[in-house]
């Protein structure tokens, strides 16, 4: 993939999440739980954060970035779904 199709393809996910956030949770952009040591947050953004780095890492290498799919951008409300 050229770089400017992953810029592209990075910059419209971007787009699409941040809209689904403000419309789903707009709380989120204040509360900021993921900051505090130990907690079930904190760990959420960092399994989210490690799955972006592979997104990118993938794409990069020129396959599909198949966690970009933006089918459906929300995300799960946890393990007792």
């Amino acid at each position: 993939m050229k770089d400017g199709q992953t810029y592209s393809l990075i910059a419209e996910r971007t787009r699409e999440l941040a809209l689904w956030l403000e419309r789903e949770s707009p709380y989120v952009q204040f509360d900021q739980r993921h900051l505090d040591g130990g907690s079930p947050q904190q760990a959420y953004w960092h399994l989210g954060y490690l799955a972006a780095l592979h997104d990118v890492l993938g794409l990069l290498r020129g396959e599909s970035g198949h966690t970009l799919d933006t089918t459906n951008p929300s995300p799960s409300d946890g393990p007792d779904e």
